[in-house]
């Protein structure tokens, strides 16, 4: 632009300027092939935990644009152990990546599915992993064919792509837990970042306990000496406590059965600063059981008309602006059957 300009005020230069704009313009889509160029094509990759258990394991991830690639990665364990273990598994598992700057480089968003066959047995042990006992392996033989998707695609799959084309955000700003985030805080600043210092809403709905997301109260994750230094903690892997897990086990994608072996015992969740930090927060409290009983009754009352403290931390959700919907069946009085009163009467 500064050659036309120069073109346009000394015509005396014409012709020098037009030279130079075309010599510019040849070089122009030189230089960016060789900035795409520059960008790393493939990586090949192996898991050290994998190599310990002397499983055969390989990834390799390529380019498929200047912010996307794809990760494909295998495991192979074809034998049984010298001490009779058996951990015979065949998995594989590619994972499309949409990074946010420049491929394999800073954050990504992932779309991964896998499929696997296993057949375990005969591992005499007295492990608990993730709150389950793995003892039951010394006594039974497991076999079966696993497959799955990751978060990220159900989030996509079942919200981000049913939102019309027009109205949803791009792809690049959508940002899930993944395992490069998931470190303590890493998500927070990631909000922090493209939120220019927050959210702008927080969508939540309190737990049983008093929860808000997967903040549980007394945990050792979420620790503090006062509301204060509480509000600051950001986001994390925490521990459940035993009534947020009772409480998913209630939800359909557990079985809604009770099943609390169903529930995962770790969550990755986004913490009090995320929420304190949000310009608007939204609520709503109408969980109700078919027979019209409902465990939210109780807990709604406490963090909306209890103190603001750690003990039920959904209850900061007031430190703000923000709105809560509570349903009718939610706001009905107590009673009890002692009084003559139906649950469905509640």
């Amino acid at each position: 632009m500064i050659m036309l300009l120069c073109a346009a005020q000394y015509a005396s230069q014409a012709q020098e300027a037009a030279s130079r704009q075309e010599t510019a313009a040849q070089q122009t889509p030189v230089t960016r092939q060789e900035d795409a160029g520059s960008l790393p094509k493939a990586a090949l990759k192996t898991n050290v935990i994998y190599d310990a258990t002397a499983t055969i394991n390989l990834g390799v991830e390529f380019a498929l644009a200047p912010k996307m690639t794809m990760d494909i990665s295998g495991d192979l364990h074809p034998w049984v152990l010298p001490n009779g273990w058996r951990l015979t598994h065949y998995l594989v598992q590619p994972e499309l990546r949409f990074w946010l700057k420049e491929r394999f480089q800073g954050h990504f968003f992932a779309v991964n599915v896998l499929g696997a066959t296993y057949n375990a047995g005969n591992i005499r042990n007295n492990f608990h992993i993730m709150g389950r006992d793995m003892s039951a392996l010394g006594r039974y033989r497991l076999e079966g064919i696993a497959y799955g998707a990751g978060l990220g695609y159900s989030f996509m799959h079942h919200f981000y792509y049913r939102i019309r084309e027009d109205l949803r955000p791009p792809v690049e700003q959508w940002h899930t837990h993944n395992n490069e985030n998931k470190g303590t805080g890493v998500y927070t600043r990631i909000i922090e970042d493209v939120g220019e210092g927050g959210a702008d809403v927080v969508y939540t709905a309190t737990g049983w306990p008093g929860h808000t997301a997967f903040i549980d109260p007394r945990t050792e994750e979420f620790k503090a000496n006062s509301l204060e230094e509480f509000c600051q903690l950001g986001s994390r892997i925490v521990t459940e406590t035993p009534l947020t897990i009772c409480e998913n086990s209630l939800f359909s994608p557990m079985g809604a059965s009770g099943d609390v072996w169903a529930v995962p015992p770790r969550a990755a969740t986004i913490g009090p600063r995320d929420i304190v930090n949000a310009r608007d927060r939204f609520e709503v409290h109408s969980f109700v059981n078919p027979g019209g009983d409902s465990w939210q009754r109780m807990i709604s009352r406490i963090e909306l008309y209890g103190p603001i403290s750690m003990e039920c931390p959904a209850s900061i959700m007031r430190l703000g602006k923000g709105t809560c919907y509570v349903s009718e069946a939610i706001a009905r009085p107590f009673g009890s059957w002692t009084d003559g009163v139906k649950n469905w009467e509640l």
